[in-house]
């Protein structure tokens, strides 16, 4: 334990590695066997309230306070933050944690969840230690695969193009038949042809932006449409820059829509592929399908994926 963790006491040096410092009031409390119950030790912003109470502590005190600090990373101040002390340990022990989607709206809402459960006023409700909170966060982190307003622009732009496409197919028409309607006695065209130039699947898969192009698989793997989402993973995989995370996120996408169409021979390629183009802290996501896929494979059928209720608000699919 450290018992006091806190933005002072951490350390960052070249490459981004993160040293935790002083330890003196672990070493103080260690060298005499005892944790103070009854006694307050520790940083008012970052104490958990079982530290404020003066009972007995243990690693989760160092979970809480590390949510505290990643939350005071990620909204710009602590989440018990208050005009005086009194009101801090207070709110410590008795205020629900605050909203950190609230403080901060363009973070993943998975990471809404992982906070508050370190957060917890129990310890018994807390992850078990700072590496099972830190795996969680990770994980909770790569949720989004594509920025929500990001995706919202794209499919805004390629609609406009979609109805602008449409619009110039009817003017075309108007010019070319409008001057002999009451000359030429022919029916119109149907109405599906005059139509067709709108057809958006069309005008979306001509992008050569593998970005693009993934986000369309995605929103269409969270529609569950996966026949749908195919072409565009397919095409993403091809498009996205070699090495790139958006070439690893298309990958895992084709996989999983292969396998949701009960293609799972074909999607163990792409599953392994992307394993080893993902980020390796990904691999204990990546890896339960592949052994789905696997077992699917063997018996000649489609058989369940593995659980999504463990990785935090990745619903409505894991496409990425």
């Amino acid at each position: 334990m450290h018992r006091d963790v806190k933005p002072a006491n951490i350390l960052v040096g070249a490459g981004d590695r993160v040293f935790l410092s002083d330890f003196g009031v672990a070493k103080e409390l260690g060298s005499n066997g005892t944790t103070r119950t009854g006694s307050f030790v520790g940083t008012t912003e970052y104490s958990a309230p079982e530290q404020i109470e003066g009972r007995p502590v243990d690693g989760r005190a160092d979970v809480y306070a590390l949510a505290c600090v990643l939350y005071e990373s990620l909204a710009g101040t602590p989440p018990f933050h208050r005009p005086s002390e009194l009101a801090v340990l207070n709110a410590h022990l008795h205020a629900p944690p605050p909203k950190l989607t609230k403080a901060a709206p363009e973070l993943p809402a998975a990471l809404e969840p992982v906070v508050a459960k370190a957060l917890s006023k129990s310890p018994l409700d807390r992850y078990a230690s700072c590496g099972e909170f830190l795996a969680a966060v990770r994980v909770a982190a790569a949720e989004p695969r594509i920025h929500r307003l990001r995706l919202a622009v794209s499919l805004a732009i390629l609609l406009v193009a979609a109805l602008l496409g449409a619009a110039a197919a009817l003017a075309v028409r108007s010019l070319a038949f409008g001057g002999e309607q009451t000359t030429i006695a022919v029916s119109p065209p149907p109405p599906v042809r005059i139509a067709a130039p709108a057809s958006l699947d069309g005008i979306l898969i001509k992008s050569k932006d593998g970005r693009t192009l993934n986000d369309v698989a995605f929103y269409l793997i969270g529609a569950k449409q996966y026949e749908r989402a195919l072409p565009f993973a397919r095409k993403a995989v091809r498009r996205a820059k070699p090495g790139s995370l958006t070439r690893g996120y298309a990958t895992f996408n084709l996989g999983y829509a292969l396998f949701e169409l009960g293609r799972c021979d074909a999607s163990l390629g792409p599953l392994h592929r992307a394993l080893d183009l993902e980020p390796k802290w990904e691999g204990p996501y990546i890896r339960p399908w592949i052994k789905s896929a696997e077992r699917c494979a063997k018996r000649g059928a489609s058989v369940q994926g593995p659980s999504r209720s463990s990785g935090g608000q990745r619903a409505p699919s894991p496409g990425r």
